[in-house]
């Protein structure tokens, strides 16, 4: 998926919500629905769009598309991904993690060097509980990476050492 249609979908799911309030707006103006039936709207509306819009693996649409984008262009994929920064806070655990995780790549495909290995500890401790193996290896490869760029060479041998063994910490 290139940048235009990532740009599409959002785009798409912003004119989404605005439709869904002009409708509840044009609702109640009208007065064929009652304030308890436009909350069942909104409640069935919500879970609909919850459940096409993300699996448990966090990954979503939008964060799909922009995995897609890392390899080729990472500094289009990490622009997209910082769009999206605002949003992060009402995310679910799942979500966060892999908005962290595909940060991580993008700035790594980039070669934007790491100065601190807080969000990579986070979610390679994450995937080591949650994740599938790919995940586990990425999340690995990006931590140690991390470490690359801090200088601290001892952890990344011996983070790849453990890696191979069991989750490293």
């Amino acid at each position: 998926m290139n940048a235009a249609k990532i740009s599409f979908i959002f785009q798409i799911r912003k004119l989404f919500a605005k439709i869904l309030k002009e409708f509840i707006t044009f609702a109640s103006k009208m007065q064929f629905m009652d304030m308890k039936q436009a909350i069942h709207l909104i409640i069935l509306m919500a879970v609909l769009t919850m459940m096409v819009g993300c699996t448990g693996d966090g990954y979503t649409p939008e964060l799909r598309g922009i995995d897609t984008l890392i390899d080729n262009h990472p500094d289009s994929a990490l622009a997209l991904l910082d769009s999206l920064r605002t949003e992060k806070n009402g995310w679910s655990k799942a979500r966060r993690m892999r908005y962290d995780l595909l940060t991580a790549k993008a700035q790594n495909k980039a070669f934007v060097d790491f100065t601190t290995d807080s969000i990579a500890k986070d979610f390679t401790d994450y995937y080591d509980r949650h994740g599938s193996a790919n995940d586990r290896v990425l999340a690995h490869y990006l931590l140690d990476c991390t470490y690359r760029d801090m200088g601290e060479t001892p952890r990344v041998v011996n983070c790849y050492m453990d890696a191979i063994e069991s989750p490293c910490r």
